[in-house]
């Protein structure tokens, strides 16, 4: 046998003394199946778009001073990348009413012309 052989060649009797020195495993636990949710859990399902409420009073954004500061630091990122469209969305949250979904949403899509436009697909 070559020396290549004697470095990848298993030593006799490895196997079987490994196994006489663990000890014998219990056979596995079966584990019912979790029930599944009884309302989808992501944010943007069709349901919630019924229990969103229009008042900007009713929204969280209103009497929340980190929410707040969330929408205007999105609007300002917003603004940052695309002036006009920024400048539509503060003046939106200023006489709307903060609403962070609708300033993420904007954030989003020009995100998603941003990354169209610049390299020429769009």
């Amino acid at each position: 046998m070559s020396t290549a052989g004697q470095i990848y060649a298993k030593p006799r009797g490895f196997a079987p003394r490994m196994s006489k020195r663990l000890p014998p495993l219990a056979p596995p636990e079966v584990q019912p199946a979790p029930d599944p949710a009884p309302e989808p859990t992501f944010s943007f399902s069709l349901g919630s778009l019924g229990e969103e409420s229009t008042s900007f009073r009713d929204r969280t954004e209103s009497h929340d001073a980190y929410a707040r500061l969330t929408v205007y630091a999105l609007t300002t990122i917003v603004l940052i990348f695309a002036f006009p469209v920024g400048f539509a969305l503060l003046l939106f949250n200023i006489l709307g009413g903060e609403n962070l979904r609708t300033t993420s949403h904007a954030l989003a899509l020009t995100g998603l012309g941003l990354a169209l436009f610049l390299p020429g697909i769009f």
